[in-house]
């Protein structure tokens, strides 16, 4: 059971932790796909960290941004493989910024109207599979602006722009499994 789970996370990722994420995605109802940008801040927990490993579930990595530069990556069977710009020590932390775009896939639901997603957050951004490891979000979800948004957390902001869009604003302080957010 959890020792197993536990087991196999320690495996893949034994070199950092995440402990907070923020994320953008704008979903286009009618063409049921949507596009993203995860920031993910990790702190390294083994001496010379020099990657970032995470699940992409079939979604489309565009360009990844750490310390402020376009970073090389590769993806590898089903994993985002970011090769860090200088090895990270115990404790020392790091910043990842992950474009992507996505369609439908397990728990991401599209209606002609609307779009939920339900479990299976790493199918919407990228994220750390695993129930063990929490990490506080902030999640910011851009619509048409007649649309309704509702998310973990609590609603901090939203803000109308001129493309008859808003952007709502959520924030989950409290670190939660990934599979909580949405």
């Amino acid at each position: 059971g959890a020792f197993l789970q536990y087991s196999a996370f320690a495996k893949t990722n034994p070199s950092f932790e995440v402990f907070h994420y923020d994320v953008s995605i704008s979903p286009n109802i009618k063409d049921r796909s949507f596009s993203g940008k995860t920031t993910i801040q990790v702190k390294a927990t083994a001496e010379g960290t020099e990657e970032l490993r995470f699940p992409i579930n079939k979604l489309s990595i565009e360009r990844v941004i750490v310390g402020g530069n376009e970073t090389l990556f590769k993806v590898e069977k089903e994993d985002l493989i970011i090769k860090l710009p200088k090895r990270l020590q115990v404790n020392e932390s790091a910043e990842a910024k992950i474009s992507y775009t996505g369609g439908p896939a397990p728990g991401i639901n599209f209606g002609q109207t609307y779009f939920y997603t339900a479990y299976f957050t790493c199918h919407w951004m990228i994220c750390l599979e695993e129930p063990f490891p929490k990490a506080s979000i902030i999640l910011r979800i851009k619509v048409p602006e007649s649309y309704r948004t509702v998310a973990s957390g609590k609603l901090l902001r939203e803000t109308l722009s001129s493309e008859k869009t808003k952007e709502s604003v959520w924030e989950q302080k409290r670190p939660y499994s990934t599979y909580l957010f949405g």
